[in-house]
């Protein structure tokens, strides 16, 4: 009789925790900062001109995805630059050195850059996916 019992239980258990039929939603739909991941070319100018070369990376969240590269003038400065770009595309740099800020679509960028500090450079940036 125990025997009928425990089995009759690990029956019930196995048939109640197969199938597999839900789905984690985080996992299989889409992040809206997906259609940022990638590798973006950028070209600035104004009061320094040059380019950088920018990686999106897949973000914990689908509110923010992360950016990193460098930038380098032509006069040969290299700094490194580092943010965030939201579902909506608003790229926010929070690097001091060099600060980028405006918007990514799904192929082509545009906005301004600043240095701070005591020399106050100012320009603008577009951006196309590599």
């Amino acid at each position: 009789m125990k025997r009928v019992f425990f089995a009759a239980c690990v029956t019930a258990l196995l048939v109640g925790c197969g199938g597999g039929d839900s789905t984690d939603s985080s996992t299989t739909a889409a992040k809206a900062t997906d259609k940022y991941i990638g590798t973006w070319s950028v070209r600035y100018s104004g009061a320094d001109t040059g380019t950088c070369s920018l990686a999106v990376k897949e973000g914990t969240n689908s509110v923010y995805a992360p950016f990193s590269g460098t930038c380098k003038s032509v006069s040969g400065v290299s700094v490194a630059v580092s943010g965030t770009v939201d579902s909506l595309g608003i790229i926010t740099s929070s690097s001091p050195a060099f600060s980028l800020r405006g918007s990514l679509f799904t192929s082509t960028g545009s906005g301004t850059w600043d240095v701070g500090g005591i020399f106050g450079a100012v320009g603008n940036w577009s951006a196309t996916r590599a």
